[in-house]
């Protein structure tokens, strides 16, 4: 007996949109936990300066609360900036401002958390400046590939809009034959 061909599902745009977006937050947000986490490692490291190194940081396993109400801030500064959607999705280099604008203003409420409540040991300033830069370097890094994911034509064939070409005669022919149809 022949085997049946298994049949390809179609999935309407609309959910492949609301996918690529989900797959986004959820890279967005291992991309932003591994920044903190290489920003705590790049502390420790022999990197830092020694008249920088003043102040001792927690190691990563002693820390990763910290991390993730960071991870959480700097996400939910991301979501609320509309960088979801599909157009945003394609183009990570035209929205680069806005990464940048909301990754400033959630470390900066970040750090003014970690100065009104007492950590011990306290957060070095410099772990803010590791963390915004390899953050911001992360997310810009996985959007790139993201969006090269999303240009392949197993994906970009599936999300293209379609148009209905109304009418009958020679120039309904003329305009179906210039957009490929």
């Amino acid at each position: 007996t022949a085997i049946p061909a298994v049949q390809a599902r179609r999935y309407s745009r609309e959910s492949l949109e609301h996918v690529l977006s989900l797959t986004a937050i959820v890279g967005d947000l291992a991309m932003i936990v591994l920044g903190f986490v290489l920003a705590n490692l790049m502390c420790y490291s022999a990197l830092v300066p020694a008249w920088m190194a003043s102040r001792p940081l927690p190691f990563v396993s002693e820390s990763y609360a910290r991390i993730m109400c960071g991870s959480a801030m700097v996400l939910w500064g991301l979501v609320g900036r509309d960088l979801y959607n599909y157009k945003n999705l394609l183009a990570p280099a035209k929205i680069w401002h806005r990464f940048i604008e909301a990754l400033g203003f959630c470390m900066a409420g970040f750090l003014g958390i970690t100065v009104v409540v007492r950590t011990d040991p306290p957060v070095p300033w410099m772990f803010f400046v590791y963390a915004a830069c390899l953050i911001f370097l992360d997310i810009y890094v996985w959007r790139l590939f993201l969006s090269w994911l999303i240009r392949r034509p197993a994906v970009s064939c599936r999300l293209r809009k379609r148009l209905v070409v109304i009418g009958g005669g020679w120039q309904t022919r003329r305009i179906q034959q210039a957009l490929g149809a």
